[in-house]
């Protein structure tokens, strides 16, 4: 009981199958687009509406039913104009992008690509030109402007691909310049290497034992490095100009980038080995000179060391402490003259170290022959300053020693000649003969006064020891002095070899030994003469007493003859006088 349908195209699935002008019955018509039908043989499903008519009833259903065709007739004829003008469209889009593609070629990224995928892409170009050619015929997106354009880019593209074709060809040619350039530079930088190979082995081998000689020889080497050097520079100027010629041509072969990199680095080598035999060739001549004024300076100082390390006896009286002085004032003069020697070793050494701080910091390699000088150079300036100070020191220690010497010979002059004349005197008095005690007496005061000078002068001659042993101690400070000096400038020998000094001290105790001894005999024998003389004296008082003893008996007996003498004589008178006449 539905209603009747007519099919307007044939329509085919598994369900079902309606050829064009079957009738069909409509069971639902729910869904628009798609009915649910049954054919002719009793098979039911859904179909595509569009592909069943309704008839129509009436004549306004037909004519809507011409209208429909009518309407679908101008939907196909649009349709195709669109088909025609989205083909055109899709064309000139494949065209475009072939054309901006070759439009973005370099002669570089020519250069790079397979010529199989540039000549594929020029075929494609054809290929995409003449579709466009033939779809935009009929499309009304296009224009014969738009036409006249693809052409004017398909010429354009053609011709570059062309002129990329040929700067190919010339590019070759470039490339093989390129090449010959760089293998000229590394040629170049592999004699750099080899100079800089040289260079750095002369600059670490360090002098040896006639470094004159071989300084002398190394400078000769260098210079003969150096002019290679010299050579290359200019043979690198060259290639260096021919190469910037052919990496500022527009379009660089592909070894130009490598080429670049081998020259930038082919003149950084340059500069930094000309650069470190300039400064080695410059150290070489300074420390040179410092080599030679080093030995110069040398010889000044051990000719001054030897003067005075060969001084070994101590001037023993004052004529010789001031001419010992005035040969140090003399010589002190003559050292400082050779000031001038040092100033100059100094500003040569100066000059060597900041060649060799400019080969450190540039190059970072470092002078081994100046560090080994400089240290030599120090111990010079030490030994020059320890001369002046050995000069001025033994200066202040012969001024000492002549005050010394000076105290101790006046005391012990005074001393020696006191000592004789107190001699003279004693022996004088002895041999005066002896007849008398009051003679006796006065040699006895003599010979007391003489011992009490003798006590008097005890002091002195204490003073003339501490006298002595002041000088005796700064001769040996001297001596002391001279020995260290010795030692220090000298190198250690045995003590065999090590010749025995006579000291001057020895001398001076052996005249206080003697002075002490004379004073000792004065007064020795001045205090046993003394002695002597007493018990002379003694003797002879006792003596005179007896003898005064016997005159004084003789007296009395004379007197006691005289009495009886004159007692007879009176007797005699008295017998006169009484006898007759």
């Amino acid at each position: 009981g539905g209603e009747g349908l007519l099919a307007v195209c044939d329509y085919k699935q598994v369900e079902i199958t309606v050829r064009k002008g079957d009738p069909c019955t409509l069971l639902s018509n729910a869904q628009p687009y798609k009915w649910k039908v049954l054919n002719a043989a009793g098979k039911e499903s859904l179909a595509p509406s569009i592909c069943f008519l309704i008839p129509p009833p009436n004549q306004e259903a037909l004519e809507a039913v011409g209208r429909l065709e009518t309407g679908h007739q101008k939907l196909l004829s649009t349709w195709h104009q669109l088909h025609l003008n989205m083909k055109s469209l899709l064309s000139w889009q494949f065209l475009q992008r072939e054309t901006q593609q070759i439009q973005t070629w370099s002669l570089l990224i020519f250069r790079t690509m397979p010529p199989e995928d540039y000549r594929q892409t020029l075929r494609s170009l054809e290929t995409h030109y003449q579709e466009f050619l033939r779809d935009s015929q009929d499309s009304q997106n296009f224009h014969p402007d738009d036409r006249l354009q693809a052409e004017r880019d398909y010429t354009v593209c053609t011709q570059k691909y062309e002129l990329l074709l040929r700067g190919l060809e010339k590019g070759e040619q470039e490339e093989s310049l390129c090449r010959s350039f760089i293998s000229q530079l590394k040629d170049i930088r592999l004699q750099l290497e080899g100079c800089e190979s040289r260079t750095v082995h002369k600059i670490r081998s360090p002098l040896d034992q006639d470094p004159v000689k071989e300084c002398a020889q190394r400078i000769s080497d260098q210079q003969e490095i150096h002019l290679e050097l010299e050579n290359l520079q200019k043979n690198l100027g060259k290639v260096s100009a021919q190469t910037e010629q052919v990496l500022a041509q527009p379009e660089q072969a592909g070894s130009a980038p490598l080429l670049r990199s081998e020259l930038d680095i082919t003149l950084q080598k340059m500069g930094q080995v000309y650069s470190l035999s300039s400064i080695f060739l410059e150290k070489l001549k300074t420390i040179s000179l410092v080599i030679r004024s080093t030995q110069g300076a040398e010889g000044l100082v051990q000719g001054y060391e030897e003067q005075l390390k060969d001084v070994q006896a101590v001037p023993s009286d004052l004529k010789a402490v001031e001419a010992t002085k005035a040969e140090l004032k003399k010589l002190r003069g003559q050292v400082e003259g050779h000031q001038p020697v040092f100033s100059a070793l100094e500003a040569e050494l100066a000059r060597a170290s900041e060649v060799n701080e400019r080969m450190v910091r540039g190059h970072s390699e470092r002078d081994l022959d100046l560090d080994r000088y400089r240290d030599r150079v120090q111990q010079l300036l030490n030994r020059w300053q320890a001369i002046l100070a050995q000069i001025d020191l033994r200066q202040r220690e012969l001024d000492q020693l002549g005050r010394q010497l000076r105290y101790y010979r006046n005391s012990y002059s005074w001393l020696m000649e006191w000592i004789q004349d107190a001699r003279q005197r004693q022996e004088s008095l002895q041999a005066v003969p002896i007849t008398s005690s009051q003679q006796v007496r006065e040699q006895l005061l003599q010979e007391k006064k003489l011992l009490e000078e003798c006590d008097q002068n005890r002091e002195k001659v204490e003073e003339s020891h501490r006298l002595a042993k002041q000088y005796i101690d700064a001769i040996k400070d001297y001596e002391l002095q001279l020995v260290t000096y010795k030692a220090q400038v000298e190198p250690v020998s045995s003590p065999a070899k090590k010749p025995k000094v006579q000291s001057a001290s020895d001398s001076i105790i052996q005249e206080y030994v003697d002075l002490r001894t004379r004073y000792s005999e004065l007064t020795t024998l001045t205090s046993q003469y003394i002695r002597f003389i007493t018990e002379t004296l003694r003797r002879l008082e006792e003596e005179e007493k007896a003898a005064e003893q016997l005159k004084e008996a003789e007296r009395k007996r004379l007197a006691e003859v005289e009495a009886q003498l004159r007692k007879q004589r009176q007797r005699g008178l008295h017998l006169c006088q009484a006898l007759p006449l």
